[in-house]
């Protein structure tokens, strides 16, 4: 994902992974879910801010075998960015 991001202009190298927890969810604004599991995990986890979740529909591409999985993540990823602030 670095180096599809790098390509794209992003730099990751400081990203590192948060949590989702119940004091994470009362800060934001909106929760993006990447799909079903992800939304379920926090419907679940911090019921809630079920209005706040947004799922998003994006295959992880840590489970995906094709090479270019990372690039298909993240042009969706900046697509979806794109739509919804625009």
């Amino acid at each position: 994902m670095r180096r599809a991001a790098l390509k794209h202009g992003f730099d990751l190298e400081q990203h590192r992974t948060t949590a989702v927890s119940v004091e994470l969810a009362d800060w934001a604004d909106v929760i993006v879910a990447m799909g079903n599991p992800h939304r379920k995990w926090i419907e679940d986890n911090c019921p809630e801010h079920n209005g706040k979740v947004q799922q998003w529909d994006i295959p992880d591409p840590h489970f995906d075998s094709d090479p270019e999985a990372c690039e298909k993540c993240l042009l969706a990823i900046r697509d979806k960015i794109n739509e919804v602030t625009s």
